[in-house]
Parts: structure tokens; C-alpha cells; sequence
């Protein structure tokens, strides 16, 4: 007999842009059928939170300036979000540097706490959980307004941030850098790092034990594509489940599945690569819409997932949900069955719309595949 699957809740964090500015954490319920509770009501979403409200007087500790966004991910707890402002790379102000502050909410008690921030403002910034640990990464993106050091881990123990070798891509070309971190995926006691720009797609990977970094090879259409175009960038945290990285695609609707080689030279040293690369069809898509779209892929457990999408538009903005399960058919090719697709309305007439921001379920940990002992070994001969 199958296991009853609990009803689960999505927590979304939404950043209004553009002025007034405001953050907030929305919520959704999702039944063990997959359906999403209330998605037929025509009634507009509403925040189960807010973080600075432009209507009102700062809900923050401290005060945080009118011109950024939340930076957001889960650290040391399901239900415990970090929050970090940011300006964001389309910014060119200096930000005031009493202003690096780091925040703590709570989803269950709705607790909001302040925390020391990393050591240096980054005007553009990713904020990464990995194996216990808490980095802020600095997009190369900020490039040339970046500030030292431009990689960071967080130590609860001391409550202090420490400096880590720097990010390889930054300033490799004059002037700004034409390369965003799009997404990163945890595994095998790496993190990976994908960027998108005017070329194509890279990946670069962090091996946390070690502290290096290393290249990682992405096959081209010629080689081992398996269909998808035009480069295999993904969005937002990946999913790793059963050695498979799941992850949105910057095309709208697509959801891309790999894995990350290992391999080793004559002399031992480990080479990465993308293996098993494959795209799935495209899902429902805002695509035909002019205005910008932004997408996150949440895990609900198992093979199952919740595709979130949504485009700017005008006083009520719409938010598609999908929830999925990656199954086999009869040949025993991988697709996506489509268990709930609705849309539901954000009231934006406060501002001009809204970006999704990190989006999560705490019904779950994030699943971090630890790293065997051949890449290990490999790693300790580097060190």
C-alpha cells in the first residue's frame, strides 16, 4: 500500500519592484493528490508576511535602505530563511556600508532577527547553503564595483564571516562583466555554480573540503546535447534527487535533468563534466508575454516538483503553479506528468510588479548527496 503524502506548503519570497519596494513571503498548500488547495478561488494571493512594507514604517531591526532586494535561502533549520539585502546589478549606487546587515525569519514563529551581515556589501550577491554552512557568493556581475572579499562563509560559532578564495570569473573581461550567476546545485561536497550571459552557458565548481575551484565541461550540440538548446544554464537552487539535478531552465517552461561527471587524468586529477543532459518538453509557458518572466522549481519530495512562473503586468499579476511528477512512460522514456496547473492573481498596485525570489517548501531538507571516497582521495592529493 502506498504512503499517504502530507499536504505541503510553498513558501515563496517575492521582491516588488520597482519603487516603492517592498519583500514579502507568500504561501501556498499543496494536497497529496498534488492539487493546490484553494487554486480555483479568484481571490488575489495574499503575504503571510511582510518584511518592509512600503506602506508603513520598516518591520526590520534596523533600517534598510529603499532600493533593494532580498537576497534569500534556508539555513541550519526547514523553517529558518536568511535574508540579506542587496541592491542588485542593474544598481550602480555605493551602498552605505553600515548597511550590511543579515536577517533571520522564522516561518513558524514569525521570529525576524538581525545577524552580522558578511564583512563587505556586495551590490550583487547569491546567498548559498551547502553541508552546514552559509556562503554569500559576489556576482560577477557587480564587476567593477566589487568590494573584498567576494566570497564568503558564514561561522555560527564565532558569528563571524571569513574570506574563501575568490570567484575565477570576475573582471576577465574590461569593463562589466557579461556573465550573471543564474543557479547552483549541491552535491557530492561541491557546489555548482551556473552562469549565463552573451555567450555561452558555464559552470564552475566550488569543492568545499578542499576550497578550490575547477572548470567543469559542458558538452556542446555536437556532442551529447540529447536535444537541449541553446545552453544548459538553469535558474535558482537545483533539485538533486537519486544522483539526477533537476533545474528551470532560462526557457520558459523548460525543465532540464543531468548529472555531474567525475573523471580522472593519467596523473589523478578529478575532471568534471555534464553528463546525461536532457531537456523536457516545454510546460505551460508566459513565453508569447513581452514583459520579463521569472521561475522557480520547488521539490516536493520524491520525483514530484512545483513549477512556479510569472511576468510583470498591471495592478494584479499573474502566478502560474504547476505541480509535476517525473515519471516513465511505456518505452521507458522520462516525461512529465502535469498534476495541477492554475493561476492565481498578486495585487502589485502597490508597486510595478514582482520578481520570484528563493522559493521553498519546509516540509523538506534539501537534499545535498555527500561526496564518495574516489573524489575525495583525489581532492586530498590537491591539497
Amino acid at each position: 500500500m502506498e504512503e499517504e503524502r502530507p499536504t505541503v506548503s510553498v513558501c515563496m519570497l517575492m521582491n516588488f519592484i520597482p519603487p516603492p519596494f517592498g519583500g514579502a513571503l507568500y504561501e501556498l498548500k499543496i494536497n497529496q493528490a498534488g492539487e493546490v488547495m484553494e487554486g480555483e478561488t479568484c481571490e488575489p494571493l495574499e503575504p503571510v508576511q511582510w518584511f518592509f512594507d512600503p506602506k508603513k514604517s520598516s518591520e526590520f531591526p534596523a533600517p534598510v535602505p529603499n532600493y533593494i532586494i532580498l537576497n534569500g535561502v534556508r539555513y541550519g533549520s526547514p523553517s529558518k530563511l536568511y535574508l540579506l539585502p542587496i541592491p542588485g546589478p542593474d544598481r550602480d549606487m555605493v551602498p552605505d556600508e553600515d548597511r550590511h546587515h543579515l536577517y533571520t525569519f522564522d516561518t513558524e514563529t514569525k521570529s525576524l532577527e538581525q545577524i552580522e551581515g558578511p564583512r563587505a556589501f556586495k551590490r550583487s550577491s547569491l546567498l548559498i547553503s551547502a553541508y552546514g554552512k552559509l556562503y554569500n557568493l559576489t556576482d560577477p556581475a557587480s564587476f567593477p564595483f566589487m568590494t573584498n572579499p567576494s566570497f564568503e562563509c558564514y561561522n555560527p560559532k564565532k558569528g563571524i564571516w571569513e574570506p574563501l578564495n575568490p570567484f575565477p570569473k570576475y573582471g576577465e573581461i574590461t569593463g562589466l562583466s557579461d556573465m550573471d550567476v543564474t543557479g547552483y546545485a549541491v552535491c557530492y561536497g561541491c557546489i555548482l555554480i551556473s552562469m549565463y550571459g552573451l555567450g555561452p552557458s558555464e559552470f564552475v565548481l566550488f569543492h568545499i573540503a578542499s576550497e578550490t575551484w575547477h572548470p567543469v565541461y559542458i558538452p556542446t550540440v555536437d556532442d551529447d546535447m540529447t536535444g537541449t538548446e541553446p545552453y544548459p544554464s538553469f535558474m535558482g537552487r537545483a533539485v538533486v534527487v537519486n544522483d539526477v539535478i533537476y533545474a528551470a531552465s532560462p526557457l520558459s517552461g523548460v525543465i532540464i535533468s543531468f548529472s555531474l561527471g567525475m573523471d580522472s587524468d593519467p596523473s589523478g586529477r578529478i575532471l568534471f563534466s555534464v553528463k546525461n543532459l536532457f531537456k523536457f518538453p516545454r510546460l505551460m509557458s508566459f513565453i508569447e508575454r513581452d514583459n520579463a518572466i521569472t521561475e522557480s522549481l520547488v521539490h516536493l519530495g520524491e520525483l514530484r516538483f512545483c513549477l512556479l512562473q510569472t511576468f510583470k503586468s498591471w495592478d494584479f499579476q499573474p502566478l502560474r503553479i504547476t505541480t509535476l511528477e517525473i515519471v516513465n512512460d511505456c518505452s521507458g522514456e522520462r516525461r512529465i506528468k502535469t498534476l495541477c496547473s492554475v493561476v492565481r492573481d498578486v495585487n502589485v498596485q502597490i508597486s510595478g510588479g514582482f520578481e520570484l525570489g528563493y522559493c521553498f517548501t519546509s516540509s523538506f531538507n534539501d537534499l545535498e548527496p555527500e561526496e564518495d571516497n574516489k573524489c575525495q582521495a583525489a581532492m586530498v592529493q590537491l591539497m
